[in-house]
């Protein structure tokens, strides 16, 4: 499953390490949560570990293994950064693939948190990988028809749209009186 959204500073990474851990703590799934946000990654902030060995120390060396278990079934691969050149082609290339298929294999759920579809080609290609794509959405600031052009790009690129979680909503109403009602 891939986490995405429509702009940078949306909660999308919090989002997917919630799920994650979530899935990993009340379910006692075995989960794996991948960042594949080459542009600002931000996993490894969440958990407060190092970014390396990272994605790309995996995919690049086939011998580099997932030892990241942050707890219990929960086992996280941070993203490192690379040059452009380096990652052109890398989502939509044969090993890739095989490596979501392996880690389908060796898990019960995989997490992808990835960059903004709207700006990010990777998301597109990632989302069409995956069995489902949540795009996150800010309150108050994400406009409808930049909502609906993402949706559009997810599933005209052969993505299965599953959803969207509205984020950073404001709670107006002071709580004594949500606390009365």
């Amino acid at each position: 499953m891939l986490f995405t959204s429509t702009a940078h500073g949306s909660g999308c990474s919090t989002a997917a390490a919630g799920f994650a851990t979530s899935l990993a703590n009340t379910f006692q799934s075995k989960v794996l949560l991948v960042d594949v946000n080459l542009r600002t990654p931000g996993i490894h902030k969440f958990f407060q570990t190092e970014n390396t060995p990272g994605l790309f120390d995996i995919f690049l060396n086939r011998s580099a293994r997932i030892e990241k278990n942050i707890k219990g079934n929960l086992y996280v691969v941070t993203c490192n950064k690379l040059l452009t050149d380096e990652i052109d082609g890398f989502f939509g290339s044969e090993r890739f693939v095989e490596f979501l298929s392996k880690m389908r294999r060796n898990f019960d759920y995989v997490i992808l948190d990835g960059p903004p579809v709207t700006s990010c080609p990777e998301s597109l290609i990632i989302g069409a990988r995956v069995d489902g794509v949540i795009l996150m959405l800010v309150s108050g600031k994400t406009r409808r028809s930049v909502a609906l052009k993402a949706k559009r790009e997810i599933e005209g690129s052969g993505g299965n749209f599953l959803g969207l979680v509205l984020n950073k909503r404001k709670f107006y109403i002071p709580k004594w009186i949500y606390r009365r009602l």
